[in-house]
């Protein structure tokens, strides 16, 4: 195993504004990067210098920084991770915390390997990610990793599937990833955060929060540190006789720090700077079929946000956006001859107004919402030659959302929104949405009829050999019917019930096809996926004792409805790697501290070939979670102490989540949080 350097955090102290206004990596061997911490480290010095002036305004929490956009849709397929996942999952990536959750298709190759989402049979460049708004998918691959992706530095944490590319942009078409930074301090002054996490398979995890909050201004500084080594045993059935061997070449490190700066200088008026720093080293463990791997991948990325936000009152509000990134993969197979280099830069703005209308009439309401953004784009890659691709990328969109309220018991909502997008001063056609909504104290229904669009990746256009420069993006016409039902029932303390169906029709699929003697991308696919999603969750509380329980099931057919040639056999046939059907139960008791939950997963069998003549077997994972949380004064010396113990894949299960890579067995892990 190649020997990793441990690089060591630097905390900078700053004593006259008793608090932590830096860290960083030694090993960001660019000056640049350096200095741009540094400016951070002093404009926070500067704003912590005024907090003994007089502050009489709205305090900082309710200043939220989530878009318009997000507070303005209609009631949909919105599912918002529970506090209590969220916190047992806080050590770990988004990978993780998703596939706990069920009824999402997590395309995995494996612990701190490659993961992508996949929302209602689409590909994984036809979802989005957007960490306050602004979307994280790379301008290479049209991907993001969600390996890369800490819990720990996301306070919400939603899922919206289906459409919404008339407000998020290309890559919207089967669902979304909301990720929020919010300022969520206890009290004011110090507030300290600290978590050691230790798991099988060499997993040591440490993650931490410095903060100080005072009147007007508030700076919390989130970092993490993880590494593992997934040398797990696992059983290769590539060879006769299945034997156990473990699993090498695996060893995975990645750190990483969130700067957030919240300053509120006027009435319903908040600017707040973001700075995130993060490294990955991870090495690529081989196939069932090959013995041997010397592959790694170092990720670097660094991403800064400003944002400044008016709060609506009888005027407009407004809400401006800065954001820069910058990403570096390098990926190294000395046994492939493979020395690949790539950097890909991304500069946004972007503007968005919302407007509230009154009527004389209090039982109309009207919302209007607007917006532009400019993106800049370009990338630098060894499978691009000499090109050195950029791109211009302008967007306006707007909405209307009008509400009728009747006897103050029933609403009725009309949603209209529209997006026009132009690359490189080329106008495409735009995108829509019309959403109905009816709803009263018990019922709420909504339907909804959208045109959505994503556009081709750099790799799609660029890429020597096979790049086409002719392609199309990829559009669709996608159609949701959801009702969601919260009653009291049979004495239970809470009963709801969401039911969903899709039925989304993608035209001009990109699919990547064999073109002489290499590889070349063509919109040669049209996919229909259709389906059904059922939630439900009920509680009931005995005396001192709460039971929770729930589960989900998705049912998801996604096929080919237009092959290449003629008796090609993959008409009509499942995707690969789309399970027919997914599903979650859980159960959950909690008594004064104490909270156990058991939760079982199921994802049905996956096809690995067009014709669906060879497949993965479906398989089940138990998985429990026993916690103890103190927050009450009562017991003063365990005051703000969190601990858990989690067991996953309860009944070692063997599966694959991707042919040819194998996924670890029973797993235990301990975790022990203190704040104060």
């Amino acid at each position: 195993m190649k020997q990793v350097e441990n690089k060591n955090l630097i905390f900078f102290h700053s004593t006259g504004s008793s608090a932590i206004s830096l860290l960083f990596f030694n090993s960001l061997d660019n000056m640049r990067y350096k200095d741009c911490c540094l400016c951070t480290s002093l404009f926070y010095l500067l704003l912590i210098s005024a907090k003994g002036q007089d502050t009489n305004i709205y305090s900082l929490p309710t200043v939220r920084i989530e878009t318009y956009r997000q507070l303005n849709i209609l009631y949909r397929q919105r599912l918002v991770t529970d506090s209590l996942f969220q916190k047992a999952f806080r050590n770990t990536t988004l990978t993780e915390l998703l596939q706990a959750q069920g009824l999402y298709a997590i395309r995995t190759y494996g612990n701190y390997s490659l993961a992508t989402l996949n929302f209602r049979g689409s590909a994984s460049t036809q979802n989005n990610i957007l960490w306050n708004g602004i979307s994280l998918l790379s301008n290479m691959n049209g991907v993001s990793d969600l390996s890369l992706l800490p819990v720990h530095f996301f306070e919400e944490i939603t899922i919206e599937l289906g459409s919404n590319s008339a407000y998020w942009g290309s890559g919207s078409i089967g669902g979304s990833l909301l990720l929020n930074s919010q300022p969520n301090l206890s009290k004011k002054g110090f507030n300290v955060n600290f978590s050691l996490q230790s798991g099988s398979f060499g997993q040591h995890q440490t993650s931490g929060l410095l903060a100080w909050k005072g009147k007007k201004i508030t700076n919390q500084l989130k970092f993490f540190y993880n590494q593992a080594q997934n040398n797990f045993p696992f059983r290769n059935t590539s060879i006769a006789g299945n034997p156990w061997q473990i699993q090498t070449n695996a060893f995975a490190l990645s750190k990483g720090i969130l700067n957030e700066t919240y300053l509120v200088f006027a009435k319903r008026q908040a600017l707040s700077f973001h700075l995130w720093l993060q490294e990955a080293f991870r090495q690529i463990p081989p196939i069932l079929s090959v013995p041997v791997a010397r592959a790694i991948q170092k990720d670097k990325v660094h991403r800064v946000l400003l944002n400044y936000r008016k709060e609506p009152s009888n005027l407009i509000g407004v809400q401006l956006k800065f954001f820069y990134q910058l990403e570096n993969i390098y990926y190294e197979d000395p046994l492939a001859n493979i020395f690949s280099d790539n950097r890909a830069q991304t500069f946004w703005l972007e503007s968005e107004f919302r407007q509230k209308i009154f009527f004389k009439s209090p039982q109309i309401q009207m919302q209007v919402l607007a917006g532009a953004s400019g993106q800049f784009q370009k990338a630098q890659a060894q499978g691009y030659g000499e090109n050195k691709p950029q791109q211009w990328r302008s967007f306006i969109w707007s909405s209307l959302q009008l509400e009728y309220h009747y006897k103050n018991e029933q609403i009725f909502c009309l949603g209209l929104k529209a997006r026009m997008e132009s690359i490189d001063a080329r106008i495409y056609a735009p995108s829509g949405q019309i959403s109905l909504q009816y709803q009263n104290a018990k019922i709420r229904i909504t339907s909804l009829l959208a045109r959505s669009f994503r556009f081709p990746t750099f790799n799609d256009l660029y890429w020597k050999p096979g790049g086409n420069l002719a392609l199309k993006p990829e559009t669709s016409w996608n159609f949701e019917l959801l009702s969601d039902w919260k009653n009291k029932i049979l004495s239970l303390t809470q009963f709801q019930l969401q039911i969903g169906t899709f039925s989304n029709w993608v035209n001009d699929w990109i699919i990547w096809l064999p073109a002489q003697n290499y590889w070349q991308p063509q919109n040669l696919q049209k996919v229909w996926a259709r389906g059904a999603e059922v939630i439900l969750n009920i509680s009931q509380k005995i005396q001192k004792l709460t039971l929770q329980g729930g589960g989900k099931y998705t049912f998801c057919k996604s096929t080919n409805e237009k092959v290449r040639f003629a008796n090609d056999h993959a008409l009509g046939k499942q995707l690969i790697y789309t399970p027919l059907h997914t599903a979650q139960a859980e159960i959950t008791a909690v008594w004064k501290y104490f909270t156990i939950r058991y939760y079982q997963t199921f994802t049905g069998i996956r096809f690995i070939s067009s014709d669906n003549h060879e497949y993965l077997p479906a398989f089940t994972l138990g998985n429990i979670l026993f916690t103890f949380q103190n927050s009450s004064s009562k017991l003063k010396p365990l005051k703000n102490l969190y601990l858990h113990y989690r067991i996953s894949n309860l009944f070692n299960a063997s599966y694959m989540v991707i042919a040819q890579r194998p996924m670890p067995g029973r797993q235990h892990e301990f975790c022990i949080q203190v704040s104060f």
